[in-house]
């Protein structure tokens, strides 16, 4: 390599240097294996895969997630979490109803802080959340918030296969700025179903820090601007870059 070259590399390594460079999305999966109580094979032919939607969920090891008409009985279940939130937060839940209603509010998720802040919503019928059997009443929903993630073409019903169309939906849920700084201590579903109508299934839960895109990368359009004494430092290190390729060329 002739001195000309290394200069340039050089410099050139000094120039990266001084950007602003975009890294991967922080996600913090939930292992609702402690509580699960409804395995994925009980409904559907085959487990859904740990990457929904471009975000990562845990799943454990058996595959089961919580179904509140499981156990008709509870109408509350919370789960623990022990994080520092250090940044914006984003909340992806797997969220369903067994045989839901429209426009009823079917439960609500509440977020938890360690210092007792609280922020919480409705899941509503048609509006954020819907049934996961097409076979049945609430198939719909306004929120674009919510998407479907998981598809399959029939479902099984006391393992018995139905012509049914069966799902999971994942709300994206922007949780308030006041968090940051604090440390998230639980989150909680209250289920407002009875009769073992319009119960939730709660089917994963991940947290994302940072500006993510859908992709699960930081999003170029929320990417640090360079400061001043950054911009300053790159034009020094292009005008010195300048003046080695004169002098070679002399």
């Amino acid at each position: 390599m002739t001195r000309l070259t290394g200069a340039v590399v050089a410099i050139s390594l000094l120039i990266m240097g001084t950007l602003p460079t975009l890294s991967q999305a922080t996600y913090v999966t939930v292992d609702m294996s402690g509580s699960a109580n409804h395995g994925f094979n009980w409904d559907y032919p085959v487990n859904p895969p740990n990457m929904l939607g471009g975000i990562p969920f845990n799943f454990g090891n058996d595959y089961k997630f919580y179904d509140f008409a499981t156990t008709p009985s509870v109408t509350s279940v919370t789960f623990n979490t022990s994080f520092n939130i250090q940044d914006s937060l984003t909340a992806y839940l797997l969220l369903n109803t067994a045989w839901g209603s429209p426009n009823f509010t079917a439960g609500r998720v509440s977020f938890l802080t360690s210092s007792q802040q609280q922020f919480g919503f409705d899941l509503i019928g048609g509006t954020n959340i819907r049934d996961w059997n097409q076979h049945t009443y609430v198939n719909t929903v306004s929120d674009p918030n919510s998407k479907e993630v998981f598809s399959v073409g029939y479902v099984l019903i006391d393992q018995i296969p139905r012509s049914s169309q069966g799902r999971i939906d994942m709300l994206t849920v922007e949780l308030p700025a006041s968090f940051i700084g604090d440390s998230l201590a639980a989150i909680q579903f209250d289920d407002f179903g009875t009769n073992n109508f319009s119960r939730l299934r709660v089917e994963g839960i991940t947290f994302g820090f940072g500006n993510e895109s859908e992709s699960g990368s930081l999003d170029p359009a929320a990417a640090p601007v360079p400061e001043p004494a950054t911009v300053v430092l790159l034009g020094v290190g292009l005008a010195t870059a300048g003046i080695v390729l004169r002098r070679a060329r002399g």
